[in-house]
C-alpha cells in the first residue's frame, strides 16, 4: 500500500514525521520479522527486523485454532533496523508470536 497526498504541504508532512519522532505512514520495508529468540528464565528475548521510523506491536496468542492475539510490551517505534522485545511471562504452555506494522 502506498499513501499519496493530494497536495505538497501533506507530502511534506508526510515525509517529516519519522523525523519528529512520531511513527512514519508508508509501509515498511522489509517486512517486519522475527529474526531472533532467547529464553532467560520466565522471559523470551524477541530480535525483530524493521524499518527505522516505523511503529511495531508485538503479540502473542497460546491457541492458532482460535488466536486471541494479546500485546507483548508496548508498540515499538523503531530507531534503527533491529528491535528487541522481551516477554516476562512465557509460563504458558504454548505462545505464538507476530509482529504488526501499525500506520496512522
Amino acid at each position: 500500500m502506498t499513501v499519496f497526498c493530494k497536495n505538497c504541504l501533506s507530502l511534506a508532512l508526510l515525509l517529516w514525521l519519522p523525523l519528529l519522532g512520531a511513527c512514519a505512514m508508508f509501509p515498511a520495508d522489509p517486512t517486519p520479522e522475527i529474526l531472533h529468540t532467547s529464553s532467560r528464565g520466565d522471559a523470551l528475548d524477541l530480535t525483530l527486523k524493521v524499518r527505522k521510523g516505523q511503529c511495531y506491536q508485538v503479540e502473542k496468542a497460546t491457541d492458532l485454532r482460535k488466536p486471541d492475539w494479546k500485546p507483548v510490551g508496548s508498540v515499538i517505534t523503531a530507531r534503527t533496523d533491529r528491535a528487541t522485545i522481551t516477554d516476562n511471562n512465557i509460563q504458558t504452555p504454548a505462545g505464538f508470536y507476530r509482529v504488526r506494522l501499525l500506520t496512522r
